[in-house]
């Protein structure tokens, strides 16, 4: 099974202390004793969860229905097939930022970013919060996840700093290229091929940076933006992530 690896706190799966006792002393998660696979927890998420609020709404001694499943989720271990599963469950956001949550919680932060880069910027709209008026894009959720460590007045794990300073320098670098093919919507006259421009570059070796470039081919622009093809002085052909 492709396991995705569990780091730190075995005991608590490094949820806050008063928390999970709260859970693991609740009704619900009695009740919940039976349920073992994933599909019957994904389910019952699916019928159940309202908001991802770690507590009750209006009380701190309650635990939300979304972390008592969440604790299930930890208890599972779930594959990476498994957790993709979650978060891209298209139409059901508050699944989705549980798979977000356990990635958060309980996996190693040096994978986070390859996890959700792609959802940084995803368009769905949910409520989170207990509060129904507090919308946000799923996109927007999973960059408070990465960024901050008080979740709705729960502390999360820290990110060890040389990875946390990593994901920052990789969402600036993503809200720079956002801003940047906007821009070049405005500049398509200008984009021909051999023209010379700046490309960002990265690879598994590479930290992501600018590199002077030749555009080689401009692709149909598609939801996201443009994709120039192009080749990078020193390095090989490439799109630019």
């Amino acid at each position: 099974r492709d396991l995705v690896e569990q780091v730190g706190n075995r005991a608590t799966f490094n949820v806050n202390k008063l928390l999970f006792d709260r859970i693991v002393e609740s009704d619900y998660y009695k009740h919940l004793l039976p349920l073992r696979g994933f599909q019957e927890i994904t389910q019952e998420a699916s019928d159940r969860v309202t908001h991802v609020e770690p507590w009750s709404a209006g009380t701190s001694r309650t635990p939300s229905t979304a972390w008592v499943l969440l604790v299930k989720l930890f208890e599972c271990k779930l594959t990476a097939r498994q957790v993709n599963s979650l978060i891209r469950r298209r139409g059901q956001p508050l699944v989705r930022a549980l798979g977000f949550l356990y990635l958060r919680v309980v996996t190693d932060p040096k994978k986070l970013w390859e996890w959700c880069e792609e959802f940084v910027d995803d368009p769905e709209e949910f409520n989170p919060a207990a509060n129904p008026d507090l919308s946000m894009t799923v996109g927007r959720f999973v960059m408070k996840l990465l960024q901050d460590m008080n979740y709705y007045n729960t502390m999360l794990p820290r990110i060890p700093v040389p990875t946390e300073r990593k994901i920052k320098a990789f969402i600036i670098l993503l809200e720079d290229e956002q801003r940047r093919a906007a821009d070049n919507m405005h500049a398509l006259h200008l984009l021909k091929p051999g023209a010379k421009i700046q490309a960002i570059y990265k690879d598994e070796e590479t930290e992501p940076a600018f590199y002077p470039a030749t555009l080689v081919e401009l692709l149909p622009p598609e939801d996201e933006g443009l994709k120039p093809k192009v080749t990078i002085l020193g390095a090989q052909e490439a799109a630019p992530q």
